[in-house]
């Protein structure tokens, strides 16, 4: 058996993972089962009433290592839901039989998950995660791997996702993003290790948009929207990298 076939379904707000032994038959994660009825975790002792036939221990990469992780196969699952007296049995059994179970065996048998696309035929990361903070596309990373495990899909799909989030996130008003965008291109060039300080941008894009009859943005404003065109840092106060400033 391969942690590498793990599959997860969603039952109401709870992810239950299932993965397929050599002979296509699954194997249910007894954890995910307990917290989706509603019972606290307490190791194997969850499930000692269990017939050791059907039950096992296994690997399992996650993102905090590799552990050691228990599993029932489908005689065991049933068991176990024919003895808990929780209010979510029924409807996890009816869940089981009805939704889970059938699209394991949508082929005639036990089909294997879709594999991944390898990271070479991912999407692009999305020029607006650039402009991101590194925390902040973390985030939106770990709320594409929960949508995408919520759809039953792979990272693949989480690749979209995170850039539909990214592109959600950076978006700003149009008015303010191509005022700046225009500021940039008409008075800023690239340059390979150069910096210019926030503060005399901002002053050029002052003198720049003279005579417009729209608000003059936040400095701020400014900010944030030309970190979609520059990288900018902290060095003594913020600069933006790579840039020059056209003096005019």
């Amino acid at each position: 058996m391969s942690s590498n076939n793990l599959i997860p379904f969603a039952f109401d707000s709870a992810l239950v993972r299932a993965v397929l032994d050599d002979a296509g038959d699954p194997w249910f994660c007894a954890k995910d089962v307990a917290l989706a009825l509603g019972y606290q975790w307490n190791g194997v002792s969850r499930i000692a009433h269990v017939p050791e036939e059907w039950k096992m221990v296994t690997s399992v990469v996650t993102t905090f290592g590799t552990k050691e992780t228990w599993f029932l196969s489908e005689h065991g699952l049933y068991f176990f839901l024919g003895r808990s007296d929780k209010p979510g049995a029924l409807p996890f059994q009816k869940w089981l039989a009805g939704e889970v179970l059938p699209t394991i065996r949508k082929t005639g048998g036990y089909g294997r998950p879709a594999q991944p696309l390898p990271p070479s035929e991912l999407p692009p990361i999305p020029e607006e995660a650039l402009a991101l903070r590194p925390a902040v596309r973390q985030r939106l990373w770990q709320d594409a791997l929960q949508t995408a495990r919520l759809d039953n899909a792979g990272s693949d799909a989480a690749a979209l996702w995170f850039a539909h989030l990214c592109r959600m996130m950076a978006h700003r008003p149009a008015s303010v993003y191509d005022e700046v965008g225009r500021f940039f291109h008409e008075c800023c060039v690239r340059s390979p290790g150069r910096r210019e300080k926030a503060s005399d941008l901002y002053e050029a894009f002052r003198v720049w948009r003279r005579g417009s009859k729209t608000p003059m943005p936040s400095m701020k404003a400014f900010g944030q929207n030309m970190q979609l065109f520059t990288r900018s840092r902290k060095s003594s106060g913020m600069v933006y990298c790579d840039i020059a400033l056209v003096r005019r």
